[in-house]
This record gives C-alpha cells, structure tokens and sequence, in this order.
C-alpha cells in the first residue's frame, strides 16, 4: 500500500532569525531617521526663536533712538525659564560673549548657587555663570574660570531684594582678557582682568532651578556689547517682563 508522506510548510529557526533581524535593521534606520528628523526640526525652532528675539531687540532699539551693534546672527542661546539648550554656535577658543538674565528674588537663603551657565563646565579650567551671593546677603555676581585662572568675578550688592525682578549681564572681551557685569543697568558695576590660558569650549546653556532667584530668561551672544547694545537688550527684557529699572 502506498503511504502519503504528510508534510507540514512553515518558517525554519535560521529563517526566524533572519526576519527579526531584518526587521530589527529597519527598527533601527527608522529610529535614527526620525531622531535626526526631530533633532533638525528642534534646531530650526530654536534658530527662529533667537532670530525673532533679535528683530524685537533692534525694533526696540530704533525707538530709543539706539544705535546698535553686535546683536544680528550673535545670540547663539536663548532659554526661558529652567531648562537647557544647545548652542546655535558653539563657543570655542577665546571668543568675546555676553549673557543677560532674568531672575525673579525670592529670598536671599542661598549660597553661591549658580542662575545660568553655559556647558560643559568645570570648575577651575571652564566657568562662565551668572550665581547668587553668599547666604543671607542681598548679592548676585558671577563665576568665571579658565586653565589659567580660578574663579574670577565679583558679587554686587543690593540686588537680591525679594519681591523684585533682576535684570543682569556678565561680558568677556578683548580675548578673553576682560570682564565686566552690570544689574538693571548698562553700565558696568563691576569690571577686571583675566589670565585668558587655553580657552573654551562652550556647546549648552543651562538655567537652573535657583530657589532664592529662580531664571525668567537667558540670552547668550557671541560678542562682547557696547552700552546702548546693553542698553537696548536690557530694556527689551524689562519691558517684556514688567521690571522698573
């Protein structure tokens, strides 16, 4: 009697294998597609947002009868609030830079804590931040290091007052040879001079949840401003956030 085999049709082992590793390589080209995709459409909001900021900065600048330079294609970082971003350029070697920022006092419990940095950092060889002073004093300043020089900076009295808003910048210049820093104001309250040593190599900004002066918004540009720049910037931002200076 003739027997029919009885055969069964379906997937081998080394065929399973190869499916999921087939449909493991295209997981994989899709999720590095798509983080590249979100990654450009992050940095193309992040370019609009600082271009739109400019434009309102020199529109304002124009109506005090400012004129203004070094702002146009030089803020490389914006952040509102706590947070972190990337800069649009990155700030190596010696370059002049500026930062602005925002804080609400709150009280004056804290000690030297940082407001807003930029990134990486390291204390001793790479600081550019904006801090509190020492607990129970009404101070902000700002902490400056590099590989040639630790901890430069100075606090400035009488502006950590709870219930008030700040309006402060901190500047470089000259190669890194110089800074300066002034609250609610464009002129400087404070200046000095700096060992420039090796440089930078900022890529972020960071603004951190400070609790005695929490950050309302930081601008970073790559140059070092004149006082009707500083001027102007300042009065955008108080105007913006309802500070008298």
């Amino acid at each position: 009697m003739h027997r029919e085999r009885n055969t069964t049709s379906g997937f081998t082992i080394v065929e399973l294998l190869i499916v999921i590793v087939i449909i493991a390589i295209l997981a994989a080209i899709t999720v590095v597609a798509y983080n590249g995709i979100q990654d450009r459409a992050r940095k193309s909001a992040e370019a609009a947002t600082a271009s739109q900021a400019e434009h309102q900065i020199m529109a304002y600048a124009a109506t005090q009868g400012n004129d203004i330079a070094n702002v146009s294609s030089k803020l490389v970082g914006y952040q509102e609030g706590v947070g972190s971003v990337t800069l649009l350029q990155p700030l190596t070697g010696t370059p002049d830079i500026t930062m602005y920022t925002v804080c609400s006092a709150v009280s004056t419990a804290t000690n030297y804590q940082p407001i807003a940095r930029l990134v990486p950092r390291d204390i001793s060889t790479q600081t550019f931040q904006i801090q509190v002073g020492p607990s129970g004093s009404s101070s902000i300043g700002y902490r400056i290091d590099t590989t040639a020089q630790a901890n430069a900076g100075i606090n400035t009295a009488g502006v950590r007052v709870p219930g008030n808003s700040v309006v402060g910048w901190i500047q470089v210049s000259g190669g890194l040879t110089a800074h300066a820093s002034g609250w609610n104001q464009a002129a400087p309250s404070t200046t000095g001079s700096l060992a420039p040593g090796a440089g930078w190599n900022f890529t972020g900004l960071e603004t951190l949840n400070e609790v005695s002066c929490p950050p309302k918004i930081t601008l970073v540009f790559s140059a070092a401003h004149d006082q009707a720049t500083r001027a102007s910037v300042i009065g955008w931002l108080a105007d913006r956030y309802g500070i008298s200076l």
